[in-house]
């Protein structure tokens, strides 16, 4: 169990999308868990007297190699000023220098707390690794917040198997599930007749993708059709016309045009998806204004689990469904032919499976029909290694039911006793220890931690060169530079502004 000294909603939050046991009893907690200062601390002890002498310094990403629990993180962009204990002895960050300490029992330290990290602060061009050749970039947001995540979960997963204690969370995916596999277009300016070649790929597998659509490009005589042609998918609205606007007045009066065309279709949409991923204020509060229940833009997060942005310090109550933010068009920027195409995308999946996160994956009409043997490879592996396939609004679903299931769990002499508020058959209880994982249904209950069906972690090494993806050359930082500028101008002129 874990106890909470002074949480902030970033923390929360954290551990909300991990799913563990929050106790407000000191009595029965394992760990301690507190913000000192800027630095995020786990403790033995409600009140401990280390006295560390740290070093602020900027930190741009860290990476974690051959260090037991830390599994399956790679690089994890940071992008802010850190408090790091000069005997920090865990991790490595863009300077070369070890990043967490721990003690080994007591207390560990992560330099940064999750409202440094966690808060937004835009979104930039970033390299996606590849082995060979050049690697895929896309404008994301500028923290990895599901590497934060899984920092601090690892963090918190060491400190209690340190102690022969498990690790104890929801399970990220639906019960019975190792993860979760899910296909999401957006049909921006794609015609009919080319939405209705892509449908025979998601139909050949008994498959619904979730499809985010752009309404002004659906007429009102195409209105039916549609209705009927997506009647077996989980038909969502991207926008009304393809732009995000700086304003909450404006974004509320595109999308309602969006949410007008789709009535005449019939639907009545929950998600929604902005254009080039973006994602702001002003477009979350249009978002949750018109009642949508989630959206998905990966300026906000990508490649993590789903939670709810914290916006001037309450929670906004869209739900977010991160994706991978790669599509085709970056792969063909990059250069790639059809095998290195399936290969990145493989990869992706492999690395989503063995950290036992859902798996989803994006693209367009327009390409996935130039390259229909990519897309059929890929789902086709997606689902194999996922298990199963789900629409992002089935699992937006399940993930709200998630986020109201209440436990509490105790654990002695390798006894582990459960008790949940309501049991839920969609749920399961995962325990990690000592690099082995078991599943317990979520359900009120007694077990022998030794008797339990346990299995190895799947552990996806990190490559040694990883780093190269934020080596950042003249002509890289020009390009940064410029996307920034093109925003601010596009900004300006939407605001009727000057630039000075």
């Amino acid at each position: 169990m874990i106890y909470l000294e002074n949480p902030d909603l970033y923390l929360k939050t954290i551990l909300e999308q991990e799913g563990v046991p929050v106790t407000n009893d000191k009595e029965s907690a394992a760990v301690f868990v507190f913000l000192k200062g800027n630095q995020l601390v786990f403790s033995s002890a409600p009140n401990p007297n280390a006295k560390l002498k740290s070093r602020s310094c900027p930190v741009r990403f860290i990476t974690v190699n051959n260090v037991p629990h830390f599994y399956n993180l790679q690089l994890v962009d940071i992008n802010c000023q850190c408090d790091i204990p000069a005997n920090a002895n865990l991790g490595q960050s863009d300077r070369g220098l070890p990043f967490v300490y721990y003690d080994g029992g007591e207390i560990m330290v992560i330099p940064c707390t999750p409202f440094l990290t966690l808060r937004h602060r835009g979104y930039q061009a970033k390299k996606f690794y590849v082995q060979q050749g050049r690697c895929p970039d896309e404008t994301v947001a500028r923290v990895d917040r599901g590497g934060v995540r899984r920092l601090i979960a690892a963090s918190l997963r060491m400190f209690l198997n340190q102690k022969n204690l498990p690790y104890i969370h929801l399970s990220y995916a639906p019960a019975g599930c190792r993860s979760i596999f899910g296909f999401r277009v957006d049909t921006d300016y794609a015609p009919l007749k080319i939405i209705e070649k892509c449908l025979t790929i998601p139909e050949s597998f008994g498959m619904s993708w979730t499809w985010f659509i752009m309404t002004s490009e659906v007429t009102v005589n195409e209105a039916p059709i549609f209705t009927k042609l997506l009647s077996d998918q989980d038909v969502q609205l991207h926008c009304h016309y393809h732009v995000v606007y700086p304003d909450i007045k404006r974004n509320i009066a595109n999308y309602y045009n969006g949410l007008k065309k789709m009535m005449l279709m019939n639907l009545k949409p929950s998600g929604v998806a902005a254009p080039y991923g973006e994602w702001h204020r002003a477009i979350a509060t249009a978002f949750a204004k018109l009642g949508f229940s989630y959206s998905s833009e990966f300026c906000y997060a990508y490649d993590d689990l789903p939670s709810r942005p914290v916006i001037e310090g309450t929670y906004n109550p869209v739900l977010q469904v991160p994706v991978h933010p790669i599509s085709l068009g970056r792969l063909i920027a990059a250069g790639m032919n059809e095998d290195a195409m399936i290969e990145y995308y493989k990869n992706i999946i492999d690395l989503q499976v063995a950290r036992n996160e859902p798996c989803f994956l994006y693209d367009h009409p327009q390409t996935i029909i130039r390259f229909p043997r990519v897309i059929k490879e890929i789902v086709e592996y997606g689902i194999r290694q996922c298990g199963r396939w789900i629409s992002m609004t089935q699992f937006a679903e399940w993930w709200a039911k998630r986020e109201k299931s209440k436990y509490q769990c105790r654990v002695s002499e390798q006894n582990l006793e459960i008790e949940v508020t309501e049991s839920n058959p969609e749920l399961e209880l995962v325990i990690e220890l000592n690099e082995f994982i078991a599943r317990v249904p979520y359900v009120s209950g007694k077990y022998s931690l030794t008797a339990l069906n346990w299995t190895p972690v799947e552990k996806k090494s990190c490559p040694a060169d990883i780093a190269k993806i934020r080596h950042e050359t003249p002509a890289w930082k020009l390009k940064n530079h410029l996307r920034r500028f093109r925003q601010q101008l596009r900004d300006l002129r939407m605001l009727g502004g000057d630039l000075e």
